[in-house]
């Protein structure tokens, strides 16, 4: 049996050099950290139930006027609705009394709150985790150069990736209508940039060094 020296062995496996396969360890400890986010623009601010006031036209309004407010109305709790049929909230449809234009009125009022579904997959106030990214392909990078204002070579990489973990509520036509750009991190070959940092043990994406010091 032939005897393979060990300086050629480790030769082939050297973390610290620049190459597809360790640029692409590096961006997957990095994207299996992020999850893809799905209802932290939803217009409202803190931490479910998040309570939903309709806007209220004035009694004397134009045709034209009720129907902008109706469709504002619609804009607000549309995203709301969407995760309620997917089972991730759940609504209770209300009413309360407010003073509109100078007299008091009973006006709904709708509260939507996490369900149980809603609390597993909820990683941060209203934001949900729809899955992470995983890197297809390293399509090209730069030549490593030195680090600015310390030591070390930095390398920008361009790569493609693809979706994993995905739940089925992710899929949803009417979820991926709501978010667009859930729709557009869960298409295949979607290309990302990432600054990477070699390090005294091996390569790692930018925002991971900075957040292990």
């Amino acid at each position: 049996m032939a005897v393979i020296p060990a300086i050629f062995l480790s030769g082939c496996n050297d973390p610290k050099e620049a190459n597809d396969a360790n640029f692409t360890k590096a961006i997957n400890e990095h994207l299996a950290k992020k999850c893809i986010i799905v209802g932290d623009d939803m217009g409202f601010d803190g931490d479910f139930p998040a309570t939903i006031d309709p806007e209220v036209a004035p009694p004397n309004a134009d045709e034209a006027f009720r129907q902008d407010v109706d469709r504002r109305n619609q804009q607000a709790i549309h995203p709301f609705d969407v995760l309620v049929d997917t089972g991730l909230l759940k609504r209770e449809d209300t009413t309360k009394e407010v003073d509109t234009w100078g007299k008091k009125e009973t006006v709904p009022e709708k509260i939507y709150s996490l369900t149980d579904k809603g609390k597993a997959a909820l990683v941060k106030h209203r934001a949900f985790c729809a899955g992470h990214q995983q890197v297809v392909s390293i399509k090209h990078f730069s030549e490593p150069g030195n680090v600015p204002f310390g030591g070390g070579k930095m390398s920008e990489a361009v790569f493609t990736t693809k979706a994993v973990d995905v739940p089925d509520w992710a899929k949803n036509q009417a979820v991926q209508d709501a978010w667009p750009s859930l729709k557009r991190d869960l298409d295949p070959d979607h290309e990302q940039r990432a600054d990477l940092i070699q390090t005294n043990k091996g390569w790692i994406e930018a925002h991971d060094f900075d957040s292990n010091r």
